[in-house]
């Protein structure tokens, strides 16, 4: 018989609790900062070693920031990111995933004064795209820069399923492809699944939005390659062209 007479109930579990507890034990830090070098943007910590144990290769541009014996090294990062994105950064470091959410977030675009880059569902906005599809992207982005390919390989696993749900708006549309484009090296695999999604779903109004032509046919002319891919893929019927079933391994 239990002591309190009730049945007793099974064991608590917290899944990051060995995690958590390291990087509370972790004297060596590493903080990433949001730039150009503006402190209010914000900050987050991460522990030197599981960050260097994800780099891509022993010379990446990081490395000499988490050098053994350095103190607290600060990274500025140069590229389009937010708290919330540094964020999924974070869980995936811990946990080798992160917490995908539903719903819209505010579109991911070139123009403007100012870029939202934050990935909190937001409802209330018209300029939309699916969350999983913005947090991809973003999170690709960042791992980019921080030479974590892991990380990079993840979002692009994502975003893969991301674009393979179906979704209320078209979510491959001209600002989407002109702000990765604007963001990444030439022929990243970035590109090269966005530039096959298009030629693939090219006509279906559903996947690609077509609303706005002129401004598709301007981003497709400053990236010569994808230029002569449209031209060439779009002889071909849709019905064609969509008998190629595009395979997750070839972009990681």
């Amino acid at each position: 018989m239990s002591a309190t007479g009730t049945e007793p109930p099974a064991l608590d579990s917290c899944p990051q609790g060995e995690d958590l507890v390291a990087f509370a034990l972790n004297p060596r830090v590493v903080r990433l900062r949001l730039g150009p070098r503006d402190a209010s943007l914000g900050s987050i910590h991460v522990p030197c070693e599981l960050l260097k144990s994800a780099l891509y290769y022993e010379g990446a541009p990081t490395s000499p920031f988490l050098s053994p014996g350095k103190p607290e090294s600060d990274i500025w990062l140069k590229g389009p990111f937010c708290l919330d994105v540094l964020g999924l950064l974070v869980q995936w470091l811990h946990t080798g995933k992160y917490n995908e959410l539903r719903g819209p977030a505010s579109r991911l675009r070139c123009t403007g004064d100012a870029i939202d880059l934050k990935i909190r569902p937001d409802l209330d906005q018209k300029d939309t795209m699916d969350w999983a599809v913005k947090a991809a992207t973003l999170a690709w982005l960042l791992g980019d820069e921080l030479c974590v390919d892991g990380f990079q390989s993840y979002a692009i696993e994502r975003l893969f399923a991301a674009l393979a749900r179906k979704s209320q708006h078209p979510q491959l549309t001209p600002d989407l492809c002109e702000f990765a484009w604007g963001h990444t090296s030439e022929f990243a695999c970035l590109d090269w699944l966005l530039m096959d999604l298009v030629v693939r779903n090219w006509g279906d109004g559903a996947i690609v939005d077509q609303a706005d032509l002129p401004h598709w046919f301007s981003v497709i002319c400053n990236e010569v390659y994808f230029q002569d891919k449209f031209m060439e893929g779009t002889l071909i019927s849709l019905e064609k062209r969509r008998e190629k079933v595009l395979v997750l391994k070839d972009y990681l």
